[in-house]
């Protein structure tokens, strides 16, 4: 009797798990419409990464990390003209990003601002996707 409940258990696990990722190798290979990026931001250096999303939805996620971990923040943002503005909080980013918000000058986004005020143009991300219309 006691097999077949261990046995039964691992068959559960087993069904679970592969239902579970059926399901994230459908959502990520067919994302509905809601979830296509609009704005696809990506810098994969050795150390430090981010990944910045803009959504269909109006949402935006930012992902930075290094060797030790990664942080993800996410939210909503409001664009005004060149002029991404992350609505939310960057605590957890901000050793990779220093503010809310972001200029986009080309194939590039400008993502951090000097002593000066001005934006840092040496360490900007390359947009690999831009929809946005303007």
């Amino acid at each position: 009797m006691r097999k077949k409940i261990i046995a039964a258990s691992i068959a559960l696990v087993l069904v679970f798990s592969l239902i579970w990722r059926m399901t994230r190798v459908n959502y990520m290979t067919n994302p509905n419409k809601e979830n296509k990026n609009i704005l696809f931001v990506a810098e994969r250096s050795a150390s430090p990464y981010c990944r910045l999303e803009i959504k269909a939805t109006g949402k935006m996620e930012i992902m930075t990390g290094n060797n030790s971990g990664t942080h993800l923040v996410s939210g909503n943002y409001i664009l005004s003209g060149d002029t991404l503005i992350f609505k939310n909080d960057i605590l957890g980013i901000s050793d990779f990003i220093h503010t809310n918000k972001f200029l986009l000058d080309g194939d590039k986004l400008l993502i951090n601002i000097n002593e000066k005020g001005a934006y840092d143009t040496i360490s900007c991300l390359k947009i690999r996707k831009n929809k946005i219309k303007s």
